[in-house]
């Protein structure tokens, strides 16, 4: 990926490391969604919703969710 080193790559074992949910978020992600979006569909608080999105970010050494998105697709993750 352009602009990441290659120690800033995330590993196959940070795909594995992603939990159900924060898989979902990246696929809701991929298709637009905004985060009260997320959150009314499914069902939780925003801060939960925020915590998992941060949670997803950090495994993936994403400095944003677009960017979340990005190593995800590029990975065929989604």
């Amino acid at each position: 990926m352009k602009g990441m080193h290659q120690s800033e790559q995330p590993d196959q074992a940070a795909f594995e490391e992603l939990i159900e949910i924060e898989r979902i978020l990246l696929r809701r992600l991929a298709l637009g969604d905004q985060s009260q979006q997320m959150a009314d569909r499914l069902g939780m608080p925003d801060r939960t919703l925020a915590w998992h999105l941060k949670n997803m970010r950090r495994k993936l050494k994403a400095r944003t969710n677009a960017h979340a998105v990005s190593i995800a697709v590029s990975n065929g993750l989604i």
